[in-house]
This record gives structure tokens, sequence and C-alpha cells, in this order.
């Protein structure tokens, strides 16, 4: 009975081994494969290059544009036109008639609404080589308006600078890089990506999980959060309190002349430095307070638990 039962079981793995292998020379030889709304690929290509969407809006009707989608790359253009183009292609479609419905994109009474009609999983697991859509919006210089993204897999682009009344960005992996961003209220939460953004002003709440963030001009008030990563700041302007925050990374910080605050620093284990005079209380100098700039001030809150602070006013 047991060698009848390892003979059994031994056939049973060698058929598996023998499809697995025969899988994996597909996905080696054709670099992936597609079928019916589903697709499997290494990295690789299926060389087809198919658009999914490409239609235009009257931005006059559109007060906020919502962008929800699971693996794809982002891409802000400006135009100097009145409407709002959205183009949304990709490579790795078949004929079937319903990989041609994978978006949505509706006017939904003074919305703009972007969606993905598959579900996240298909590529977290079948997708190893990284997502293969892009979506390309297109949005005249007139349009300062609302903008929601939410995303769970890509790259972020704003190609130029751009006003908003509130924007609001949550993604799980990806980077983030665009020119300057000027809004009422800025909102950006990440899991894991870097954040380049050439100037930012606005009453902002960035908090990352894992990644760099580097922004070159900030305006404005409100919180930076990281729990890892490094912080690279140049504060040009302050309307209020600013509170940064994290867990493990260097912070570098610069300073405009023209900014008046309170500053306190606290590091938990590593050193606070300045270019300028600063205040340390206790036998390090992981402790530190300073004022700098003329009357009425703002305040300055940095803290890190593992990490060197240092401020440069420039």
């Amino acid at each position: 009975m047991n060698k009848k039962f390892s003979l059994i079981m031994i056939t049973i793995w060698s058929v598996i081994a023998l499809a697995l292998i025969g899988v994996i020379v597909t996905f080696i030889v054709m670099g992936g494969f597609h079928f019916s709304g589903w697709n499997f690929n290494f990295g690789g290509s299926t060389g087809k290059y198919t658009q999914f969407v490409d239609k235009s809006y009257d931005s006059s009707n559109i007060n906020q544009i919502k962008l929800k989608v699971s693996s794809a790359n982002v891409n802000f253009s400006k135009t100097q036109g009145t409407e709002i183009k959205v183009d949304i292609a990709g490579n790795d479609v078949s004929s079937s008639s319903s990989d041609k419905d994978l978006y949505t994109v509706t006017q939904n009474g003074s919305d703009l609404e972007i969606t993905q009609n598959y579900d996240w999983w298909r590529f977290a697991f079948f997708n190893f080589g990284g997502s293969n859509q892009r979506i390309n919006i297109t949005l005249p210089e007139s349009y300062k308006k609302d903008l929601n993204l939410s995303l769970t897999s890509g790259d972020i682009k704003f190609d130029g600078d751009y006003t908003f009344a509130n924007a609001s960005i949550y993604k799980t992996s990806g980077d983030i890089i665009s020119g300057a961003i000027k809004a009422d209220n800025f909102t950006f939460q990440t899991t894991s990506g870097d954040a380049n953004i050439a100037a930012l002003d606005a009453k902002y709440d960035i908090s990352s999980t894992s990644g760099d963030t580097k922004i070159g001009s900030l305006s404005g008030s409100g919180r930076i959060h990281s729990i890892s990563g490094s912080m690279l700041l140049d504060v040009a302007r302050l309307d209020g309190s600013l509170d940064i925050s994290a867990t493990s990374g260097d912070m570098t910080i610069g300073l405009d002349k023209a900014v008046n605050a309170e500053i306190s620093g606290n590091a938990t284990s590593g050193d606070i430095n300045a270019n300028f005079a600063m205040n340390y209380s206790g036998r390090g100098r992981n402790h530190a307070s300073a004022t700098i700039g003329t009357s009425p001030y703002n305040n300055i809150s940095v803290s890190v638990i593992s990490g060197d602070v240092t401020f440069n006013q420039n």
C-alpha cells in the first residue's frame, strides 16, 4: 500500500513539475501571455499596444477630477486650450471585447471620474514586471479646481507647475515627481516610494511610510511625517506652524532668511546641528532650540527617533 501510494504521489508531482516547466518556458519565449481579462507577465510584452480611452471634456463643467486605479503610471501635462483630455493605453491587451472596457471615464455631474475596472490582485500576483498601463491627463492652464488621486501601484508625474483648490494624493507604491504645486489644501499619503516636489505652497499634510521626501521650496503650514526615509526640505515661507517628525532617517531643513520662527528640535538617537546659534539642553546635541528672524514668530517643531537633523539658514 505504501509503495503504491508513493508511486501515485511521484507521478502526480512529476506531472505538476512538467506543467510548471512548460509555463516557465512559455513565459520566457513569449514574454507573458494574456486571455480574457487576465494578464500574466514577467516583465515582457505581448507586443500589442492598445488605446483604451481617448476623450476630452469641457473644463468649465468640471469642478473635481477623481482618479481611482490599481496599477498604472499617471502623467499630467498642461495645455493652453480649454478641454481636459484623458488618454489611456497599455501594451498587454488581446482583441477580446472585455479588454476594451478595462477603464471607465465618465462625467458625473461636475466630477470627472477615472476608474480601473479590474481587481488589483491580478497585477499583484501576475504582473511581476510592474505596470505597463499609462494614463495621460492634460489639464488647461485655467483649471484650478479639485484633484483627488488614489493609486495602488505606479508613478505619478506632474510635468510643469499646477494650481488647485484642493489636492489629495493617496498611493501605496510608486514615486511622485512634480514641478511647483499651489493649493489651498494639499494631502499626500504614501506607503512606499519617493516624493520629489520642486515647490509646494499650501496648507499641507504629508505622510510617508518608506521613501525619501524632497521639497525644493516649501511655503504655507502643516505637518510632514515619515517612518523610514530621509527628508530634504527648503522652507521659503511660514503662514503658521510646521511640524516635522520621523522614526528613522536624516533630515536637512533649509530656512530662508525671511522665515521668522521659534525652533525646537529633539532627536532620541542622533544630533541636531545648525549653521546658526542654537541652545542645547542636556549633555549632548540631541535637544535644541533657537529663534530666527523677528517677531511675530511661527513654530517649527522637529522630532526624530533615529537620525540627525541639520538646519541651514540660507
